[in-house]
């Protein structure tokens, strides 16, 4: 008897989440910012000499004005020639900048030092956080910064996993749809909004000629897996944020006011966890 009154509860809680979620989706609004204010993205990269490239080629080509933000990669003890890359691209784009992490101190994340460094020697007044892997749209600064209302303190963006003939070798991050949520005048608690629109899709699917090994086979399947993962996740963090509570967001494509980072005391409170660069 315990057994099935269980099964019919765990349904009962299963259905209204979902019932939650689509009616947070239904409450998600489009953003109307107009002011321009001052962006840094703050890229943390270890060894990504194979992405780096193609990453900074989109955050370079953005149609936010050259001159209100800046990009700030942050090479992270890379063994190859990601910093060359950067330093490059520093010679001939005057709003790219090179920070380098030579050592992480004990027992903290290193991610989360890589990114408090590279925010530490940023200016903007909006921080946005994005992955060496990731293949930002041409509206993607843009898109995000419509949702940056007056009582609005991050916003988070979907970015859908492609996969990526040439880059990593795996499914890549395509910054693609944003959605919002705000926090209340003061920044203290939540008093979430939503919003979802176009920032630009980047990324082909390329399907080699012929026949695909069962090792190939098995890799696409993965990283379909890994699309649907990213695809649900985005659903529940949009969902949970048009009802005012958000859940989750991903760390690949995040923006938030320095304000707010800085009142939370930034990641203090999580240095040392390996997770959390995100939440």
């Amino acid at each position: 008897m315990i057994v099935p009154f269980a099964l019919i509860l765990l349904t009962l809680l299963y259905v209204c989440a979902v019932a939650a979620i689509r009616i947070g989706l239904g409450r998600l609004k489009e953003g109307e910012n107009t002011r321009q204010y001052s962006v840094s993205v703050v890229v943390a990269a270890r060894n990504e000499e194979r992405n780096i490239g193609r990453c900074l080629e989109r955050l370079v080509s953005q149609d936010y004005p050259s001159d209100r933000y800046e990009v700030v990669v942050v090479d992270d003890r890379s063994e190859d020639g990601t910093g060359e890359i950067v330093k490059d691209f520093g010679r001939r784009y005057d709003h790219v900048r090179l920070v380098r992490v030579d050592d992480v101190p004990a027992g903290l994340s290193a991610k989360k030092y890589a990114l408090s460094k590279g925010i530490t020697a940023s200016k903007g007044e909006i921080l946005f956080v994005t992955d060496a892997d990731c293949l930002p749209g041409r509206g993607w600064l843009s898109g995000m910064m419509r949702y940056f209302e007056p009582d609005v303190g991050m916003v988070a963006g979907y970015s859908p996993f492609q996969v990526g003939e040439g880059l990593s070798g795996s499914a890549v991050g395509v910054l693609e749809q944003v959605a919002a949520w705000g926090v209340n005048e003061g920044y203290s608690e939540a008093a979430f909004s939503g919003g979802a629109g176009s920032a630009g899709v980047s990324g082909v699917s390329m399907e080699p000629q012929g026949g695909m090994s069962s090792q190939r086979l098995g890799r696409r399947f993965f990283e379909r897996l890994l699309a649907f993962e990213a695809m649900v996740t985005a659903t529940m963090a949009a969902g949970s944020i048009g009802i005012g509570g958000g859940i989750t967001c991903a760390a690949r494509n995040l923006a938030y006011r320095r304000e707010v980072f800085e009142q939370v005391g930034g990641f203090s409170k999580i240095e040392k966890a390996r997770y959390g660069d995100d939440t």
